[in-house]
């Protein structure tokens, strides 16, 4: 799986909710796991880290309360991992952060 670039917009008061899929006809393995982190505009402060609520062979969910979002600044970055087979986590989709508050 590469890594594709893509945004990630928030907005005050509102959870995050989105499911991700796989796109390269490339199923997740079983046993895949899945994690997005967020980290400071200049990337050298990780500001969270939220587990997938769901990994499945077509994608992963994430939810993330709007609490834990409340803190994250316009234009940080993030990124998501994910792991299987033992091999170390790999990039899946990477990008900026964008507040619509």
């Amino acid at each position: 799986h590469e890594s594709f670039v893509d945004e990630l917009i928030i907005a005050a008061g509102e959870p995050f909710s989105d499911y991700l899929p796989v796109t390269d006809d490339d199923p997740f393995p079983t046993n895949t796991t899945a994690a997005l982190y967020i980290y400071s505009r200049d990337k050298a402060t990780q500001l969270g880290f939220w587990p997938a609520t769901l990994v499945e062979d077509g994608g992963a969910q994430f939810q993330i309360d709007a609490d834990d979002l409340a803190s994250i600044p316009d234009g940080s970055w993030f990124r998501i991992y994910v792991t299987y087979d033992g091999y170390p986590p790999r990039g899946w989709y990477r990008g900026r952060v964008w507040r619509k508050d």
